[in-house]
């Protein structure tokens, strides 16, 4: 079984980032991340140098945000009678549980030469507010505790 590396982060995201195993039947490497906090979002980078836009995928699946690239090339050259063929493959996961605290509808994710940047923004915590307590009209307690209703004479 393949585990996945993590690392504790000054955030706390549901307490601290987890360990999360790979699927056995595929080989990973822990893709380590920068993870910084602004007033309005979570900003996660990420260095994946070597794969392409197309080769990454960033998910959202039951507050659970999933990175994962894969890439397969393979090159063939013949050169004096020699065949020379190479196959290279490549693949880093990694997984992160999401704080309450996130808008996942706007969770987007850019990729510049090599460097993946997925911006998470925070919602607003709502502010606690008070419940007013209302009394039933119509009844009063009675002696004894029990509750008289309109029309009713208590028991003596």
């Amino acid at each position: 079984m393949y585990l996945t590396l993590t690392r504790c982060a000054p955030l706390r995201w549901g307490g601290a980032f987890r360990s999360t195993p790979s699927a056995p039947y595929l080989p990973s490497a822990g893709l380590p991340l920068d993870i910084r906090q602004t007033d309005d979002a979570y900003v996660i980078e990420a260095s994946v140098p070597g794969f392409s836009p197309e080769q990454v995928q960033v998910t959202v699946d039951q507050n659970w945000l999933v990175i994962h690239a894969d890439r397969n090339a393979q090159s063939e050259t013949t050169e004096g009678g020699y065949v020379r063929r190479e196959r290279r493959s490549a693949s880093v996961h990694r997984r992160l549980a999401l704080p309450e605290e996130v808008d996942v509808d706007r969770i987007s994710a850019s990729f510049v030469n090599g460097e993946l940047a997925i911006t998470v923004p925070r919602s607003a915590r709502p502010e606690p507010r008070r419940v007013p307590v209302l009394a039933e009209t119509g009844s009063a307690p009675a002696e004894g505790g029990a509750a008289v209703t309109e029309g009713e004479t208590p028991a003596a």
